[in-house]
Protein backbone atom coordinates (compact mmCIF):
# COMPACT_ATOMS: atom_id res chain seq x y z
CA UNK A 1 0.00 0.00 0.00
CA UNK A 2 1.64 3.27 -1.23
CA UNK A 3 2.06 6.07 1.61
CA UNK A 4 -0.38 8.28 1.74
CA UNK A 5 0.64 11.73 1.82
CA UNK A 6 -1.39 14.98 2.84
CA UNK A 7 -1.50 18.74 2.96
CA UNK A 8 2.11 20.36 3.57
CA UNK A 9 4.02 16.89 3.46
CA UNK A 10 3.28 17.49 -0.71
CA UNK A 11 6.08 18.73 -2.79
CA UNK A 12 3.79 20.48 -4.39
CA UNK A 13 1.56 22.08 -1.84
CA UNK A 14 1.16 26.05 -2.18
CA UNK A 15 -0.54 26.28 1.33
CA UNK A 16 0.79 25.66 4.90
CA UNK A 17 -1.97 24.21 7.10
CA UNK A 18 -2.20 27.61 9.15
CA UNK A 19 -2.98 29.45 5.76
CA UNK A 20 -5.46 26.95 5.54
CA UNK A 21 -6.60 27.16 8.88
CA UNK A 22 -6.93 31.08 7.81
CA UNK A 23 -9.11 30.26 4.66
CA UNK A 24 -11.46 28.48 6.42
CA UNK A 25 -11.69 31.02 9.26
CA UNK A 26 -12.35 33.87 6.45
CA UNK A 27 -15.05 31.80 4.51
CA UNK A 28 -16.77 30.57 7.76
CA UNK A 29 -16.76 33.78 10.00
CA UNK A 30 -16.06 36.21 7.40
CA UNK A 31 -17.93 35.31 4.31
CA UNK A 32 -15.15 36.51 2.12
CA UNK A 33 -15.21 35.16 -1.30
CA UNK A 34 -13.40 32.40 -2.89
CA UNK A 35 -11.73 34.74 -5.11
CA UNK A 36 -10.56 36.89 -2.66
CA UNK A 37 -9.54 34.37 -0.69
CA UNK A 38 -7.56 32.74 -3.86
CA UNK A 39 -6.05 36.46 -4.47
CA UNK A 40 -4.88 37.06 -1.34
CA UNK A 41 -3.07 33.62 -1.47
CA UNK A 42 -1.81 33.08 -5.02
CA UNK A 43 -4.14 30.23 -5.46
CA UNK A 44 -7.09 29.55 -7.46
CA UNK A 45 -10.72 29.62 -6.89
CA UNK A 46 -11.26 26.00 -7.46
CA UNK A 47 -8.13 25.15 -4.71
CA UNK A 48 -10.46 27.40 -2.14
CA UNK A 49 -13.91 25.63 -2.86
CA UNK A 50 -11.79 22.48 -2.62
CA UNK A 51 -10.54 23.07 0.57
CA UNK A 52 -14.18 24.66 1.59
CA UNK A 53 -16.08 21.24 0.69
CA UNK A 54 -13.20 19.30 2.19
CA UNK A 55 -11.90 17.32 -0.85
CA UNK A 56 -8.53 18.77 0.12
CA UNK A 57 -6.58 20.14 3.40
CA UNK A 58 -9.58 17.69 5.10
CA UNK A 59 -7.02 16.54 7.72
CA UNK A 60 -7.54 20.39 9.20
CA UNK A 61 -9.96 21.41 11.45
CA UNK A 62 -11.26 24.96 11.71
CA UNK A 63 -12.00 23.93 15.36
CA UNK A 64 -9.56 21.40 16.30
CA UNK A 65 -10.80 19.04 19.02
CA UNK A 66 -8.77 18.21 22.37
CA UNK A 67 -7.80 14.64 22.99
CA UNK A 68 -7.93 13.33 25.85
Amino acid sequence: MPNKTNGIDRSYSKLTEEQVREILYERHFFKTSAIDIAEKYGVTTQNINSIMRRKTWKHIDLFPTEKS
